[in-house]
């Protein structure tokens, strides 16, 4: 939601590209849930990156949780395997830090404390510290990846997912996790003037790429 609210005028067309539990990583990956190599997800990736060399945008925005189990190497030769294959064919190419997590349930925790206090304190309970070392060393080997090529950026949105190191379950009234790991989208919806600021600080770097007004 934030990045359409962002690339919503006429001169931009937003093209979404997800699969669940599928890292933009170039490396075999197993699923547990489905008691194999996960081997759709190599599959769609491999589309997915064939989509964007045709399509040449601008623009490329890129994710993925922290949490796949990946080494060092394998982080970053994975993530340059894949840059080197959309990276002359892309503009700027934006890699999304990924989020913290929560070590409980957001919405069930806000419904368990919700009324039993007032004010501020009304979900307290329902906060954890956003500092994950794992998060960390993944953010440092991604941007390790990205140094490689001068039209690849690292972004890192977390102080303003979860400000002053701290994660919670509400913000000023509004809901930000909808499990442990996935935000709600109307608080990415509130976090777009942040990542405007954020995404124009890269994209003013080439001046054949027009931040977003």
């Amino acid at each position: 939601p934030a990045y359409a609210k962002i690339f919503h005028g006429p001169q931009w067309r937003l093209v979404v590209l997800t699969k669940s539990s599928c890292p933009m990583v170039d490396s075999p990956i197993f699923n547990p849930r489905i008691g194999r190599e996960f081997t759709e997800c190599a599959s769609w990736r491999d589309k997915a990156l064939e989509y964007i060399v045709k399509a040449q945008p601008e623009i490329v925005i890129m994710g993925t949780t922290h949490t796949a189990g990946f080494s060092r190497e394998t982080w970053v030769s994975g993530t340059d395997r894949v840059l080197s294959r959309i990276a002359a064919h892309s503009g700027r190419i934006i890699i999304m830090r990924s989020t913290p997590l929560l070590p409980f349930n957001g919405p069930e925790c806000a419904w368990t404390h919700a009324g039993k206090s007032s004010g501020s304190d009304q979900y307290k309970a329902c906060s954890a510290p956003a500092a994950d070392p794992l998060n960390d060393e993944v953010a440092a080997w991604l941007g390790e990846a990205a140094r490689k090529w001068k039209n690849v950026d690292v972004i890192n949105m977390n102080d303003e997912v979860c400000p002053d190191g701290t994660c919670r379950a509400v913000i000023e009234g509004v809901l930000t996790y909808r499990d442990t790991q996935h935000l709600t989208a109307q608080y990415v919806e509130s976090l777009a003037d942040q990542l405007r600021v954020e995404l124009g600080d890269v994209l003013k770097q080439d001046s054949n790429v027009d931040a977003p007004q």
